[in-house]
């Protein structure tokens, strides 16, 4: 049962496999416009924004938060939905700073 594994994971785990989940059903282009009705753009990008005591587990939980948004971003419509959610800072800094290339590649998808 997922009560079941959401008691054996870290917050860090239980994070990263949301945004994985997400990442993953933002890859069906049905199922962009329920994941944005849901409210799922600032949710990712409190991810993106929120320092967390777990800076280990960091960068693959935002390189997780970006694919999602990165993934819904292939629609122009979705892409200004996120720009509007001030997307560009945090992304235009995953870019250009010194996190694991795999991070920096996700934060691209999403401009």
């Amino acid at each position: 049962p997922i009560l079941k594994v959401k008691e054996t994971l870290t917050p860090a785990q239980l994070q990263l496999l949301s945004c994985a989940a997400l990442a993953n059903m933002a890859e069906e282009i049905e199922s962009l416009d329920n994941l944005v009705e849901s409210g799922v753009i600032p949710l990712l990008m409190q991810v993106l924004t929120t320092s967390h005591e777990w800076k280990s587990d960091t960068n693959a939980v935002r390189r997780e938060a970006c694919r999602a948004l990165g993934n819904m971003c292939v629609s122009p419509d979705i892409g200004r939905l996120v720009l509007k959610e001030n997307a560009l800072p945090p992304l235009l800094a995953m870019i250009q700073g010194e996190n694991e290339a795999p991070c920096s590649r996700m934060a691209a998808l999403c401009l």
